[in-house]
């Protein structure tokens, strides 16, 4: 089976959403485990079996698309799947489980991966709202069908600790490179999250963003229920929003010369390189993606320059040139310098 349901040009992240010139998206995942059976790590296969089966019936009806098994899929296609984020890391490595993606990629079940059952929504923009709603619709739905392991002084049982209690882990994906280049970001992370808030790179890099690109989420499923936690994170991503916002028209007032020569030199890096690393698209793209945001370079849309943070990681950018898992990594760079020459008028 090869990946005809993933677009080498499109997914979730080509559209717009709310406060969406800072929040890049919004995902909730609920993680459920079966009563009775042993978390995915410790299963042998037939157990693992019977819970793939029990689930996947559960599933019928509830407007999932099509089950598939991970294991029919390249591993290139898994690994396209992992960076749009649409399953774990692990799974995309091992393959193991089952999975279902809805065709505009704003709703995904696995099966068997850390847990039996993790459901989760994405919705671009901040709209937490949206995808706790979608996901509990499926969640109470399963929940007449399937018992979940719970107990009463811990809530729902999971693989990992810190799930434990309500299963469910929010988070907002934000572009904060104003608050990044003016100093201001470590202050204003500190006074905005709290203990309940976890404030991470993405994608992670010796800890550090590669195009200033963080992700705000719930740190536990037991500090806060679950509405607790949607408003706990979308406060602190609001909050954030504001002083990026804040922050861009500051440092146009104060650096303005600045930040236009950091988009023009992003552009011509774009126009001129024969080859782009991984790290150096994603900080172009942060530069491109603030001068479109601030007016600075107004040739394609906001969504445009977004969707390249996604397509222009390896695996995408193998599909599309149509290159094999084992390639030289140089030649994955010099298609991805051709893909974003493309993609902003530049191409050779």
């Amino acid at each position: 089976m090869g990946n005809q349901f993933l677009s080498t040009d499109s997914g979730w992240f080509s559209r717009s959403g709310p406060l969406y010139d800072v929040a890049v998206s919004s995902r909730v995942r609920l993680a459920r485990n079966l009563h009775g059976y042993r978390f995915p790590g410790r299963m042998g296969e037939d157990e693992a079996a019977v819970v793939e089966q029990l689930i996947s019936s559960a599933l019928i009806g509830e407007g999932c698309p099509q089950i598939r098994r991970l294991s029919e899929l390249s591993p290139l296609s898994r690994r396209m799947l992992v960076e749009r984020n649409l399953i774990s890391p692990q799974l995309g490595s091992i393959g193991g489980g089952m999975f279902c993606v809805a065709a505009d990629e704003s709703y995904a079940v696995l099966l068997n991966d850390r847990d039996h059952l993790r459901i989760s929504a994405v919705q671009p923009g901040l709209d937490l709202e949206t995808v706790q709603t979608a996901c509990s619709q499926t969640e109470q739905s399963l929940d007449g069908k399937l018992r979940f392991a719970a107990a009463l002084d811990w809530g729902y049982l999971t693989a990992d600790l810190a799930d434990a209690g309500t299963g469910q882990r929010v988070s907002v994906l934000l572009h904060l490179p104003a608050l990044e280049t003016g100093g201001e970001l470590k202050r204003v992370v500190r006074e905005t999250g709290g203990a309940e808030i976890r404030f991470q790179a993405f994608p992670l890099a010796h800890g550090e963003s590669l195009g200033s690109v963080y992700l705000v989420s719930n740190r536990d499923g037991i500090t806060l229920d679950e509405q607790q936690s949607v408003e706990k994170v979308e406060d602190c991503a609001a909050t954030l929003v504001h002083y990026e916002r804040s922050e861009r028209e500051r440092l146009l007032r104060t650096r303005g010369d600045e930040l236009r020569d950091g988009v023009a030199r992003a552009l011509e890096i774009v126009t001129r390189s024969q080859r782009l690393s991984d790290t150096e698209m994603f900080q172009v793209l942060s530069w491109l993606r603030l001068g479109v945001a601030v007016g600075l370079y107004g040739e394609t849309r906001l969504e445009n320059v977004t969707a390249l943070f996604f397509l222009g990681q390896r695996a995408h950018v193998m599909r599309h040139a149509g290159l094999d898992d084992d390639e030289d990594i140089e030649l994955v760079n010099e298609q991805r310098a051709q893909l974003l020459q493309a993609a902003f008028g530049a191409g050779r």
